[in-house]
């Protein structure tokens, strides 16, 4: 999969966002990992290539996911949606 890197200062855990260009929650994710200096990759699906798109389809079905955006995989935990109560907890973690 094409992924774009967000180089931050923090390193410690392994992100990935799945996300649309379209989508306000999703800008608002990757802009709170940016402003809080998180490495990251993304991935916008809405400009993926098919077989991308299938990635991410395979991923949301194995885990039992509906299809939405953003979704968040934080190492191996995946979140969905801007919540950033998850999110700092699991970064805590």
């Amino acid at each position: 999969m094409n992924l774009t890197k967000v180089i931050g200062s923090k390193t410690n855990h392994k992100i990935t966002v799945y996300s649309l260009l379209t989508c306000e929650p999703c800008s608002e994710l990757k802009k709170y990992l940016k402003d809080n200096d998180y490495s990251y990759e993304y991935i916008n699906v809405d400009k993926a290539t098919r077989d991308e798109k299938r990635e991410v389809t395979q991923l949301l079905k194995k885990n039992n996911l509906p299809i939405s955006f953003p979704l968040l995989q934080i190492d191996d935990k995946l979140i969905q949606g801007f919540n950033v109560e998850k999110i700092e907890a699991v970064l805590k973690s």
